[in-house]
C-alpha cells in the first residue's frame, strides 16, 4: 500500500502477500489511523480464529461466528474473545507501507 493511501483516520482494509517456504501468500489486514497512533491489526478473532469485520457505524470490529466484539484498538468490548486483536508488524519505507506477519 502506498503511505498516502493509508487512512488519515479510521481503519482501511488491506490484502497483502508475504512468502513462506519459497510459496506466497495472500492475507488481509486492518491499516488503523486513530489519535494519531498507525497500526495494523490482524482480523483473525482470538477466540475461534474465525475472520472479524470493520462495521464503521458501530465503530468496532465484529465477528460473525460467535459474537465477539472489539473496539477500534483491537480491545475485546464483548463476547468470549479471550484476547485483544494481533497487532502486526510493519514499517514505512520508500512511501509504501510493509506489513509483517509472525508464523
Amino acid at each position: 500500500m502506498d503511505e498516502d493511501e493509508m487512512p488519515r483516520r479510521g481503519v482501511r482494509t488491506v490484502t497483502f502477500r508475504y512468502t513462506i517456504q519459497k510459496k506466497v501468500l495472500t492475507s488481509r489486514a486492518f491499516v488503523v489511523n486513530h489519535k494519531g497512533s498507525v497500526y495494523v491489526l490482524s482480523p483473525v478473532c482470538t477466540h475461534l480464529g474465525c475472520l472479524v469485520n470493520w462495521h464503521r457505524k458501530k465503530n468496532q470490529f465484529l465477528c460473525p461466528c460467535h459474537g465477539g466484539k472489539y473496539d477500534i484498538e483491537g480491545r475485546v468490548v464483548d463476547g468470549p474473545p479471550p484476547k485483544p486483536l494481533t497487532r502486526l508488524p510493519f514499517r514505512i519505507s520508500d512511501g509504501k507501507l510493509h506489513i509483517g506477519m509472525k508464523v
